[in-house]
């Protein structure tokens, strides 16, 4: 998959980043499922935005690794969808009451092999 591709191309490069920069970069993601609005903006110079609330859902979940220690979280939605696919594990962490959302959502850490 592409998140463990690219922490294993850093990892690679481990030495090469702490002689150039002093540090590793490390990142975190979050995963969800739903509707994505594209759109065109401006005329001079034109834009591509992406709007919804899935975007808005998947940054809140993403804000929450650093709580849990992980370095990925994924909704109990897209879980389900992915119909547990044998290639990750899958932690639950719990419902949790995103900011800005009414609902608690159930999250699971993603723990990649």
């Amino acid at each position: 998959n592409c998140f463990s591709r690219i922490s294993e191309v850093f990892n690679d490069k481990k030495s090469t980043y702490i002689n150039q920069f002093g540090l590793v970069p490390e990142f975190k993601a979050g995963f969800h499922i739903g509707e994505v609005t594209t759109g065109e903006i401006g005329i001079i110079k034109k834009d591509i935005i992406y709007t919804g609330d899935a975007l808005n859902t998947t940054a809140r979940i993403q804000s929450e690794c650093n709580n849990y220690g992980v370095r990925a979280l994924i909704s109990e939605d897209l879980v389900i969808k992915l119909n547990l696919d044998v290639n990750f594990k899958f932690t639950e962490i719990g419902k949790l009451k995103l900011r800005g959302k009414q609902d608690a959502i159930q999250l699971f850490a993603i723990n990649f092999k």
